[in-house]
């Protein structure tokens, strides 16, 4: 007897479409690894989250863009604004890095990763996860 939960229906004895199978499949066995820049700030209660950017799958372009980002590397609770790097694998996200940026920096890091990001999608180097090199 084969059941599953699929995007929110019950599926019974194999009667799931081969097609969500797959995708499910997909999703949590073979998925490479995917990297968000999470944009965090300091609170009274703690850090909260109020953004974060997609980047891609292609590790090797996504480190050389956060090389670029202004900030420092953060050493535990300092700060107020953090930009974290972080690997989401199998869905499960794996933080790499994290810099603490003043608000201009936070504003130059948004702006030069949004130049980057749009020429990803929209001119001739395509996505990282594409497989297209980046130049």
């Amino acid at each position: 007897m084969l059941s599953a939960v699929v995007r929110g229906r019950y599926w019974a004895d194999g009667a799931c479409p081969s097609f969500f199978w797959d995708v499910e499949f997909y999703a949590l066995f073979i998925m490479e690894s995917r990297f968000v820049i999470v944009l965090n700030m300091r609170t009274a209660e703690g850090y909260v989250r109020f953004g974060q950017i997609e980047l891609g799958m292609d590790r090797a372009s996504v480190e050389a863009l956060y090389e670029t980002l202004e900030g420092r590397e953060a050493e535990g609770e300092e700060g107020f604004l953090h930009m974290d790097l972080v690997e989401i694998r199998r869905g499960l996200p794996v933080s790499m890095r994290v810099l603490n940026c003043s608000a201009v920096e936070l504003g130059r890091n948004v702006s030069a990763i949004s130049r980057q990001v749009f020429r990803w999608k929209n001119l001739d180097e395509g996505m990282p996860e594409e497989g297209k090199p980046e130049t």
